[in-house]
């Protein structure tokens, strides 16, 4: 069931991401849940395209990302 949740919550930003392809957090928080997927590449990709966009994320995400 949790599954199901994160996939639809990707889904869910994926389709924001379209309207705001700008949006640092959209990428950082589709990141996240990708990990938490088991998609190590796709969170990577996400999270390299939000500090493309913003820079000052990184401060945000350094050390989250990691696992435990």
């Amino acid at each position: 069931m949790e599954q199901e949740i994160i996939t639809l919550a990707i889904q869910a930003i994926t389709n924001e991401i379209g309207k705001h392809p700008n949006n640092a957090n959209l990428y950082k928080e589709r990141g996240r849940l990708r990990k938490m997927n088991g998609d190590e590449k796709g969170a990577i990709e996400d999270l390299k395209e939000a500090i493309k966009i913003n820079p000052e994320i990184l401060n945000e995400i350094e050390g989250k990302f990691h696992n435990k």
